[in-house]
């Protein structure tokens, strides 16, 4: 599930910009997923 890993690259300590890279999304995309993962 690509928002656990992202989640998991987070509080691994990359970056945002690292995590886009890593997962191949534009910044702003992984920005809006994350806002929108820890709203829930």
């Amino acid at each position: 599930d690509e928002d656990k890993r992202m989640q998991t690259l987070i509080s691994s300590g990359y970056t945002q910009r690292n995590v886009a890279k890593i997962l191949g999304r534009s910044e702003e995309s992984v920005k809006s997923r994350l806002s929108r993962l820890r709203k829930k």
